[in-house]
C-alpha cells in the first residue's frame, strides 16, 4: 500500500527533473495515449491502413502501431484466444451540442466510441499494479478481463 501512495510524489519529482532541463521555449506535454490514436487518416508514418491485420484483427488500428517484438503480437493473439473473441469495448459518446453525432440527422451513427483490440489499452499510459491470484487460470482470467 505504501508503494502505491508514493506514486504521485515520485511522478511529481520525475516531471520536475524533466522541466528543470528544458529551455524557456520548450515544454513537456503529458500524453496519456498513442499520440495519433483516433485519427482518421495518417495514423502512422509511413501511412498504414487498418485492415483487420493478421495480428490484432482490428478494423480501427493497423498492426503497424504495435511494437514489432513477438511478445506483443503473441499477447494480442492469446487474449483473443482465451476470450473466444476480439476485444469489444463500446463507450457512449459525450452528449453535447458540439458533438457531431448528436447534432447530425445521420440515423446510422452508433453514438459510441468503439475499440476492438488490445492496442487500445496498450496504447494508453497507466499505473502498473500487481495482482495475486490463486493459480494460473485465475491469473489469466483477471488479465483478460483487464485487457
Amino acid at each position: 500500500v505504501q508503494d502505491l501512495l508514493r506514486v504521485q510524489s515520485s511522478m511529481r519529482l520525475r516531471r520536475a527533473r524533466i522541466l528543470s532541463v528544458l529551455s524557456e521555449n520548450e515544454m513537456c506535454p503529458t500524453v496519456t495515449l498513442f499520440p495519433r490514436l483516433g485519427a482518421t487518416s495518417d495514423l502512422t508514418y509511413p501511412p498504414s491502413e487498418a485492415n483487420n491485420g493478421p495480428i490484432m484483427k482490428s478494423k480501427y488500428l493497423p498492426d503497424s502501431v504495435i511494437n514489432p517484438h513477438p511478445r506483443f503480437g503473441t499477447l494480442a493473439a492469446n487474449i483473443r484466444s482465451r476470450r473466444g473473441s476480439k476485444v469489444d469495448i463500446k463507450v457512449p459518446l459525450f452528449r453535447d451540442r458540439c458533438t457531431y453525432e448528436w447534432n447530425s440527422k445521420n440515423k446510422n451513427s452508433s453514438k459510441m466510441v468503439e475499440m476492438d483490440c488490445s492496442a487500445f489499452g496498450m496504447g494508453c499510459c497507466c499505473l502498473q499494479v500487481t495482482f495475486q491470484a490463486r493459480d494460473l487460470a485465475e491469473s489469466r482470467y483477471i488479465f483478460d478481463q483487464l485487457a
